[in-house]
């Protein structure tokens, strides 16, 4: 039985940029990194995660996406149920940058994946909702 290789953006020791929501999330920023094992597992868990080959090409992106941290969908944070997280690194305190949501009910509906992509590009509803979990 042979073990399937897993194929990746970057390769071991590669520089690489993402766009994180700090500041409680009311702020982006390009944050760097180099690929290792840690990026690896964070892919896995979100492959649909922005990762750019330069900071330019994360500076380019935030300039012409002008992502915005408004709420696409009005949500009332009391109706969210059953709410787990990944990514949660305590290091990152009171951050947490990488928390994501990975399963949610909502008015005692489970959420479906493109609800939660949607959920999880609110970074300000995210914090919320992970800040009531924890606290």
């Amino acid at each position: 039985m042979t073990k399937e290789t897993k194929k990746y953006p970057f390769n071991e020791g590669d520089d690489y940029w993402t766009i994180e929501s700090c500041n409680y999330g009311q702020d982006l920023e390009v944050v760097h990194s180099f690929w290792d094992d840690i990026s690896e597992q964070i892919h896995d868990e979100n492959p649909d995660r922005l990762l750019f080959a330069t900071e330019q090409e994360a500076i380019d992106y935030l300039s012409k996406k002008k992502p915005t941290l408004k709420r696409p969908k009005e949500y009332d944070v009391k109706l969210f149920t059953c709410v787990d997280f990944g990514d949660v690194c305590h290091w990152d305190y009171p951050d947490y940058c990488d928390a994501f949501i990975e399963e949610a009910e909502y008015d005692g509906r489970e959420l479906s994946e493109e609800e939660l992509d949607e959920v999880n590009e609110d970074s300000a509803l995210v914090h919320e909702l992970l800040m009531n979990y924890l606290y």
